[in-house]
């Protein structure tokens, strides 16, 4: 390969490793910020001793529907924004160096590629399923109950709600970070440094390279 060559190769995949910064950076920084303002509004205050009890029972309630509500759809927008990150990023690879890339069909036995499979499925149940996962209601759905081992006939926010591991979506960005960046890596025979990093320096890393020291935010540390 030519000198120039090489250089434009080197320059593109800069450009799309570039571009998982912006993309999974804006998450992280949104879904953080929000999950702040989350705990905020669930430790409201609501027992006022000016008021009967049913009164403050009435409160207690919209002081936690609020909160759930509020959670249901920051985690449902982040699923769906990790989806996007992918699909876009894939995009940028068939156009930079014609390399395609599905999740299922035709993944390069990319890392992670269980993570990015489930995202993909919840992504579809909450636009196409009224997030209500149901198995035979479509294959993305009956995938999630098979092969990922999610209780058939639940709606997704009662797996928020509980915590589920399908909706950690601090963990899911930096396994995210790592396949996309991986995928680069394999498009453009160009080698990423923090790739070679142990798991818990790499997830440290993610989070302190997403988010600039600047912002007063707590980042997830391992």
């Amino acid at each position: 390969m030519r000198v120039a060559e090489e250089e434009e190769v080197l320059l593109g995949a800069i450009g799309v490793w570039g571009n998982i910064d912006s993309r999974l950076g804006g998450l992280a920084l949104s879904y953080l910020a929000t999950l702040e303002k989350i705990n905020e509004v669930a430790s409201t205050q609501w027992d006022d001793g000016a008021l009967d009890r049913y009164s403050n029972k009435m409160r207690m309630k919209d002081v936690g529907g609020a909160a759930i509500q509020y959670s249901d759809f920051l985690h449902e927008t982040a699923i769906l924004s990790l989806a996007k990150a992918i699909d876009d990023t894939s995009r940028d690879l068939k156009r930079t160096f014609n390399f395609r890339f599905d999740s299922f069909d035709n993944n390069h036995d990319v890392s992670n590629v269980k993570t990015l499979q489930l995202i993909r499925c919840l992504a579809n149940v909450i636009k196409h399923n009224g997030s209500h996962l149901v198995r035979g209601s479509s294959t993305s759905a009956t995938f999630l109950v098979d092969e990922c081992g999610i209780a058939d006939g639940w709606d997704l926010g009662t797996l928020i709600l509980t915590r589920d591991p399908a909706f950690n979506i601090i963990e899911h960005i930096p396994l995210v970070y790592f396949s996309m960046s991986e995928l680069v890596c394999k498009a453009s025979g160009r080698g990423h440094p923090a790739l070679v990093m142990d798991q818990d320096a790499f997830f440290n890393w993610v989070y302190s390279t997403l988010i600039p020291d600047v912002i007063p935010l707590e980042r997830p540390q391992r």
